[in-house]
């Protein structure tokens, strides 16, 4: 069943453990370190930034900006390892009626990404013109190296859906960057696809800055609905105090 929040339980929902890890709302006092596992995930794994050798301390601006918008919005979810208190999984999340949208100067190489995504969403689809509390946007998951496969990606998924879901939020929209985000996604959610681009075939300006990726093949625009995980419930007793 679908979970209401009251004062006294969204306290609770706040500190949810599980096993090894602390599963946590994204809050100012996690910023530095969230920044830090963002911009060091994503610039190793990250589909185009890696492609595009974008540094770390290119992302200074985008990240300060967006997490400073996201944290208020308490919507978005941290893992932390318990035995080095360390932040080890982020997921971003925020209300896509009230979404982040960069002010400061980007890179060339933030430019070209920034781009293709506006270009992904250039749809005509009523998909898009959403209330308040309806439509939450991903916006960005990293989950450390030696921390993937522990089902950390899962956790931050399921908590970040029954979170928006008891918040009135209905269904999320993203960006799948790579295959392995479209394959968890096709796992465990009932995606729609809106809208992809084949990065080999996209063009900025005068160029094909995606011409020679081998690893990966598209970005795909996708939306589905939320759903509550009553799994989720391993983590904490929480549940049955609401």
């Amino acid at each position: 069943m679908d979970v209401n929040l009251n004062k006294d339980s969204a306290k609770a929902y706040n500190n949810i453990s599980f096993q090894n890890f602390h599963f946590s709302l994204l809050k100012q006092e996690h910023f530095n370190q969230a920044k830090e596992c963002l911009a060091r995930v994503f610039c190793t794994d990250g589909a185009m930034l890696k492609h595009l050798q974008v540094q770390q301390n290119d992302l200074n601006e985008f990240l300060d900006g967006l997490l400073n918008h996201a944290i208020p919005q308490q919507l978005s979810w941290i893992a932390v390892d318990k035995s080095t208190q360390k932040i080890v999984a982020v997921r971003v999340l925020t209300d896509f009626y009230d979404n982040y949208l960069p002010q400061s100067p980007l890179t060339k190489e933030l430019t070209i990404i920034k781009d293709l995504i506006t270009t992904l969403y250039d749809i005509e689809s009523e998909e898009l013109n959403v209330q308040k509390n309806t439509l939450l946007h991903t916006w960005m998951t990293a989950v450390e190296k030696d921390y993937q496969k522990k089902g950390l990606l899962k956790s931050l998924y399921m908590l970040g859906s029954n979170r928006a879901k008891s918040l009135g939020f209905t269904s999320c929209i993203g960006e799948a960057s790579n295959i392995h985000n479209l394959n968890f996604l096709k796992k465990y959610t009932k995606i729609n696809q809106l809208n992809s681009i084949i990065y080999k075939n996209y063009q900025y300006n005068e160029i094909f800055p995606f011409a020679d990726m081998q690893e990966h093949v598209e970005c795909v625009h996708y939306k589905y609905p939320l759903q509550f995980y009553p799994e989720a419930e391993e983590y904490s007793s929480i549940y049955s105090k609401i």
